[in-house]
């Protein structure tokens, strides 16, 4: 629903060319939507490989799971960056 009202708001607000190429980008994303769906329902379980996570794959998750908790607990010190880096006036 949200890629047709994104598709939508591009007719409506005189983006021919985008709205020429947003239905494009359906093709590669229905091919990974299906994938998933492949996988979840019509694969026998265990046909999986088992997952493998390098260090510096684990670092990033780290890092990434940090600041997420960090943004979610204080989220003071992100908003003044967010508005600072937009402008915007307090």
């Amino acid at each position: 629903m949200g890629k047709y009202f994104i598709f939508l708001a591009l007719i409506e607000s005189h983006h021919p060319v985008l709205a020429i190429f947003a239905p494009l980008y359906l093709v590669p994303a229905v091919y990974y939507y299906f994938r998933v769906i492949v996988h979840a329902w019509l694969k026998k379980p265990g046909d999986a490989a088992a997952p493998f996570m390098s260090n510096a794959q684990a670092i990033a998750l780290g890092a990434a799971l940090f600041v997420t908790l960090a943004a979610g607990l204080y989220p003071e010190p992100f908003a003044r960056l967010a508005h600072y880096a937009l402008g915007i006036q307090r």
